[in-house]
């Protein structure tokens, strides 16, 4: 018993079928009008053909325009013409380097050879329309090749593999929300469970695919559906069944011209009659499925096929000489070009070596006065920088020399004040006359020795001649502050302590501080800022 296999022949730009004027001459309108289902074959293939003619003078409406053809051909068993636009489209498609529409013609021509039989080309072709759409992520196209690739399978009794092929193809197109193309993979699964005998289940996806085929249309779909269903009846040798669902498949067949599907369905029917034991009409039947079978598959219809592929060689072994014979006149051509090239680059070359050895003279006499230039201003900075880095030591030193002016004054001070303490308690304390004469000279000379005016004075002089940018900028962005407030800046910026600035200035630690804190209230800072490091960075 024969199965009905579910193979897609739709190409994807013309799934969605638009009714319009046949007349139209824009060629998208003739590739969708052609596809009707209910447009006879006759009208089909006139309308397919002129959208060819049409779009001659554009390469890519031309590989549709054949791929349309050769897919009406196929979809009626029409395959020696459909090898032929299949072919065509092949052709214009590597000639563009159209990457998409080769995979997808490799894809068809594959599907021919899968009715044919020719197992092992079809394959191939599907091997490499899978190698494409992979490379471009087509992964509607990628369902295609899985459905055609279970139905490979099926036909090599590679039965799990089928499944599984099949079962890919309707998880990718339930996945892209293709509800038509689900009706492929589903009529696929169900013959599935035909080959291993559970009839029920096959029927269960038979009707799933043909309640989709009936909401889209898909005239020959329904007739394989249909079709399927009886096969299943048959199974079950509920033969009245079966053969009521053949005669509904063969009727639209027959009405569309399906050869391919009214040749099983006659071969069908011969086997169903012969079972209830009927056998005229199984005769009458197998006759009509002999008779069928040399126009769909039978040996002249395959000597014409390997003809057609012949042709198919030899034009494309003549292509590749003509465009070798162009290459060979264009290499002619750049020849000639070349020594032309030659002869003025040679013109060029004397020109430029003459007026390159004139530069160079320039060059040279340019490079001495240049040379001399540089010469003095690497002098020149030589002197400057001596002179930074003399001025810079010099500066340190300074600034040595004041720190430690400061810190001696700040010891001295520190010394001179302890003994006036304790000469001054001597002489509170009760003691002759002599005594309060020794006191009164040492206290004396003790304040004599202090000189504390006349060295802090020196003092201050010196830290406004080491620093003058920083008291000139601390005077200008600081108006409000007095004297002896700018004065103790200079004190804190060298480093010097609370306490050493105490006895710089002869004056208490705890006076000291509430200057500090004066200050930094005049200069606005922050709590947590520090004054020393401010100070430094202004």
């Amino acid at each position: 018993m024969l199965r009905f296999l579910h193979i897609l022949l739709i190409p994807l730009f013309t799934i969605s079928i638009s009714l319009g004027n046949p007349n139209n001459n824009n060629i998208d309108s003739l590739l969708r009008i052609s596809n009707n289902p209910k447009s006879p074959l006759t009208e089909k293939l006139q309308l397919g053909q002129r959208a060819i003619n049409l779009a001659q003078s554009d390469s890519i409406q031309l590989i549709k325009a054949y791929s349309n053809l050769g897919s009406i051909n196929l979809r009626h068993s029409l395959y020696k013409e459909a090898i032929t636009n299949f072919k065509k489209a092949i052709l214009t498609a590597k000639a563009q380097n159209n990457q998409e529409q080769l995979g997808l013609n490799y894809y068809y021509l594959g599907n021919v050879h899968l009715y044919l039989n020719d197992l092992e080309k079809a394959n191939e072709l599907y091997d490499q329309s899978k190698t494409i759409f992979e490379s471009v992520k087509s992964f509607e196209s990628l369902g295609m090749i899985y459905n055609s690739l279970g139905i490979l399978h099926s036909k090599k009794k590679k039965l799990i593999q089928s499944y599984q092929a099949f079962h890919l193809s309707e998880r990718i197109f339930d996945s892209l929300k293709m509800d038509y193309e689900r009706s492929f993979p589903l009529t696929n699964i169900g013959d599935y469970y035909l080959k291993i005998n559970e009839p029920d289940s096959a029927i269960f996806y038979f009707e799933k695919a043909l309640i989709i085929e009936g909401r889209h249309e898909e005239i020959k779909g329904l007739a394989i559906s249909i079709g399927n269903i009886g096969l299943a009846y048959h199974q079950k040798k509920d033969y009245k069944n079966a053969i009521k669902h053949f005669k509904k498949s063969l009727k639209i067949a027959h009405k569309n011209s399906f050869n391919k599907v009214i040749y099983d369905n006659y071969k069908d029917l011969s086997e169903a009659y012969q079972m209830m034991g009927n056998f005229k009409q199984s005769l009458t039947y197998y006759t009509k499925h002999t008779l069928l079978k040399d126009s769909i598959i039978g040996v002249n219809t395959k000597k014409e096929i390997a003809l057609i592929y012949s042709s198919y060689e030899t034009e494309k072994n003549e292509n590749i000489l003509l465009q070798q014979k162009n290459k060979i006149n264009q290499l002619k051509f750049t020849e000639k070009i070349n020594s032309y090239k030659v002869f003025l680059a040679f013109s060029c070359l004397s020109i430029l070596l003459i007026s390159s050895l004139f530069a160079i003279f320039r060059l040279r006499s340019n490079l001495k006065k240049k040379h001399l230039e540089d010469l003095l201003i690497k002098s020149q900075l030589d002197f400057q920088e001596n002179e930074s880095e003399r001025l810079k030591a010099e500066l340190e030193k300074t600034n040595k020399d004041l720190t430690s002016f400061a810190l001696d004054i700040a010891q001295k001070n520190e010394f001179t004040q302890s003994i006036d303490i304790k000469l001054k308690k001597i002489k509170n304390s009760p003691n002759t006359e002599k005594r309060e004469i020794l006191l009164q000279e040492l206290i004396f000379k003790t304040h004599q020795h202090l000189k504390t005016n006349q060295d802090f004075e020196r003092f201050q002089s010196s830290i406004k001649k080491v620093n003058h940018a920083f008291f000139e900028k601390i005077t200008t962005e600081f108006v409000h502050l007095t004297t002896n407030e700018i004065h103790l800046c200079g004190l804190i910026r060298l480093g010097l302590t609370i306490k050493d600035i105490a006895s710089i200035k002869n004056i208490s630690p705890k006076s000291v501080e509430m200057n500090r804190y004066r200050l930094r209230k005049k200069l606005t800072l922050k709590e947590g800022q520090d004054l020393y490091q401010f100070l430094i960075q202004l």
